[in-house]
């Protein structure tokens, strides 16, 4: 698990103690002890509604309890910068922080957690030693959410009938060797074999174009990237 910060000014409630474990954060606010586990992950977000990408949102109940959101799940909220997401939700509940889970089946031993904390002072009391300070600065939380959550680089190799594309997962610029990730398509002209595809050992998936009633000449961009993420990376296809 990956541990990161942001500084947030005094209205932000005060983390008095932390304790991270291989797959579960605990921490300490008003005195009260709350607990972030992979059930608690589950509780409020169910393995159907889950993509690789899932961006969680945590706030601190009324009664002691985290409550847990996945902007991903909400379609318009999803392209909304998280910023402006938080402002219009229109809730009272504190948020203390962020789960970045990159895959579908990953767990918190995968994340990255990202606490909001009101001064320096305070990470300095917790006595983390290893942690990502992240500017309270959409640039920022951008550049360290790329950091943490997979893309996809494709090629294309075109035969007599059809086009093969191969979607490449990979992670900070480095090819991703994980099999069982979910890769989207879609296509602006032009046929596409299946809607999604599974990465191989390699990390890998594979689509068929077919320039179905196109002329010759016709372009077709095929757009690839994940069920909530997409259109991370795209080809051009000449018919």
């Amino acid at each position: 698990m990956k541990i990161a910060f942001t500084i947030c000014g005094d209205r932000t409630p005060r983390i008095e103690s932390i304790r991270v474990g291989k797959d579960e954060l605990q921490f300490t606010v008003d005195g009260v002890v709350r607990t972030l586990t992979n059930a608690l992950l589950s509780e409020f977000i169910g393995h159907n509604e889950r993509s690789e990408i899932n961006s969680v949102y945590v706030f601190l109940g009324e009664h002691g309890e985290l409550i847990l959101r996945n902007k991903m799940m909400e379609s318009e909220a999803s392209r909304r910068p998280g910023m402006v997401y938080l402002k219009n939700l229109q809730t009272k509940l504190p948020n203390i922080g962020q789960v970045y889970l990159p895959f579908t089946n990953g767990t918190l031993k995968d994340a990255a957690v990202r606490l909001n904390v009101p001064t320096q002072a305070d990470i300095d009391a917790l006595g983390v030693k290893d942690y990502t300070l992240v500017e309270n600065d959409h640039h920022a939380y951008v550049a360290f959410s790329n950091s943490v959550y997979p893309s996809v680089t494709t090629r294309a190799v075109k035969s007599k009938n059809y086009t093969t594309i191969f979607a490449k997962v990979v992670r900070g610029g480095k090819p991703l060797k994980r099999s069982g990730m979910k890769v989207y398509a879609k296509t602006d002209a032009g046929y596409l074999n299946r809607r999604y595809a599974v990465t191989d050992k390699n990390g890998v998936a594979e689509f068929r174009f077919a320039p179905m009633l196109l002329d010759p000449g016709d372009k077709a961009t095929v757009k690839i990237g994940f069920r909530y993420y997409s259109n991370l990376d795209s080809v051009e296809i000449t018919a």
